[in-house]
């Protein structure tokens, strides 16, 4: 593959794909890159992607359940009252 872009203002394209095995647990890699180095830049990049859309999900659920406690305890000092 070749690192001069094919028009214009486009860049390379490069492929990176991981394949998980369920079975046996284990994770294979494959690039088609110019060196090792893009490769492993292109792992972090995505580790780190991956690792904010897991952030960002887990603060979702955080501030969904404490909607959720204030309003069971709305509905807990509600019914006190009563």
């Amino acid at each position: 593959m070749s690192d001069e872009p094919t028009s214009g203002n486009e860049a390379p394209k490069y492929t990176l794909t991981l394949t998980f095995d369920t079975a046996t647990m284990q994770c294979a890699v494959t690039a088609n890159m110019p060196n090792p180095d893009t490769a492993l830049d292109m792992l972090a990049r995505a580790t780190r992607a991956f690792e904010s859309q897991l952030r960002f999900l887990q603060a979702q659920e955080n501030m969904q359940r404490a909607a959720e406690q204030q309003r069971m305890a709305a509905v807990t000092q509600n019914l006190r009252r009563m």
